[in-house]
């Protein structure tokens, strides 16, 4: 947050901060459609299964953006140690699924090839995470709105004063529904004059540098005839911060944690957290009663099972560890160049499942029913990378880690 201060960012503008982000992607992040895009429609419209009078869906292809591959790569970014990525880009044009009044009721994310084709781990390529706020007169943050510089915001050239997080995905991408969580008279609504801008982070484990689409499906309805607004308490083991940290040193198992005081009084809809490779839980709190149990799932669904020997692990690459896997010795007396030696590595590392799920607190299972000025909410991110891997970096370490949960509630409209 000092670093942002530096740069010009108070609590009511962004100063230089985004333009900072902006220029360490320099020759990257968004491009020109390729021509493999050429049949494939930007806007595409659906038919939404959400439950809800009048519902329409829409899918948005966001970007292009470029990506670094491995062989792209020289020194580490100073924004933080990851590699192979496309990180924390701002992206301030990024249209709207509907015009005018109209009251968001789900959001879903995903990664695409130009041709349509969907981009996950089993090709090398990670939705590391994507953060979508919403901008406009009256809008606030609630967590957020408390500090007096807030980094989500002012990455995507506002404030937590003038805008709000609607929507985060990781590359498990859960399904924000409201209608599913009981919730069919709630919805995020939009007027004509408010805006949407996102961070996109992406992450390629390829050799060659990748062009790809972040995706959003969009289910909403025209107007605002539902009851009830939303918005989100973000709980973060960094509130408004990065959101990362770095792993406790020569510890595989460990919990991050942080505390929000509430400044709201509302009905809760329901949640479910975020966490990075070797995550096991995220865990709610609230006065000491636990609220929610966000449980992670490893290669549960389709492309979450990353093939290593597939991957250019060059010296930047980021190296998915499998549980208690450790290559078998090699021969000192070969001698192979640095290069030669870590694809040896990487040709006995067997597949890797990776986080693909979620399990949501909605219903019976979110345990505390109300929002309410003064309650003290407590993350707990529960990471074991004996049993699931962690990521690490070529230099051995763990890279950093994340510890998020989303808790969505609603309140009449004004």
């Amino acid at each position: 947050m000092a670093f942002a201060k530096a740069l010009g960012a108070t609590e009511m503008q962004a100063g230089k901060f985004p333009d900072y982000i902006l220029n360490l992607a320099k020759g990257y992040g968004k491009v020109a459609d390729p021509p493999e895009a050429a049949n494939v429609p930007r806007r595409q419209v659906m038919q939404s299964k959400v439950d809800v009078p009048g519902a329409k869906a829409v899918k948005m292809r966001y970007g292009p953006y470029k990506v670094k591959g491995v062989k792209a790569m020289g020194k580490a970014n100073p924004m933080g140690d990851m590699h192979g990525m496309l990180e924390n880009y701002p992206d301030t044009d990024f249209p709207r699924p509907c015009e005018g009044d109209c009251t968001i009721i789900g959001m879903r994310a995903g990664l695409e090839y130009p041709d349509g084709k969907d981009a996950n781990v089993d090709t090398g390529l990670m939705l590391h995470h994507s953060v979508t706020v919403l901008i406009g007169p009256g809008r606030s943050d609630p967590t957020c709105s408390g500090f007096e510089i807030s980094i989500p915001h002012a990455g995507t050239n506002t404030t937590a004063h003038t805008s709000e997080r609607i929507f985060a995905s990781g590359n498990e991408r859960v399904p924000v529904v409201f209608a599913d969580m009981g919730a069919k008279d709630s919805g995020y609504k939009l007027r004509a004059e408010d805006k949407l801008g996102t961070l996109i982070d992406l992450a390629n484990m390829n050799a060659d540098d990748k062009t790809l689409y972040y995706t959003m499906v969009w289910d909403y309805i025209e107007g605002h005839g539902l009851q009830n607004d939303v918005s989100m308490a973000w709980n973060d083991i960094r509130n408004c911060g990065s959101s990362e940290a770095n792993p406790p040193e020569k510890q595989t198992k460990f919990t991050l944690d942080n505390t929000w005081t509430s400044t709201v009084d509302a009905e809760i809809i329901g949640g479910f957290g975020h966490l990075h490779d070797g995550g096991v839980s995220c865990t709610l709190t609230v006065d000491g009663a636990k609220a929610c149990d966000s449980k992670a799932s490893y290669g549960s669904k389709p492309g979450y099972t990353s093939m290593p020997h597939d991957m250019n692990m060059g010296p930047h690459a980021i190296r998915f560890q499998a549980p208690k896997v450790r290559a078998e010795k090699e021969n000192e007396n070969v001698k192979m160049d640095r290069r030669a030696k870590r694809e040896t590595r990487v040709a006995h590392m067997p597949p890797v499942k990776r986080i693909s799920d979620m399990s949501l607190c909605a219903g019976d299972a979110m345990l505390v029913k109300q929002l309410k000025k003064g309650q003290v909410w407590k993350i707990d991110a529960v990471y074991d990378f004996d049993v699931n891997g962690g990521m690490k970096g070529d230099d051995g370490l763990w890279e950093k880690v994340m510890g998020i949960n989303y808790v969505y509630f609603k309140k009449p409209a004004a």
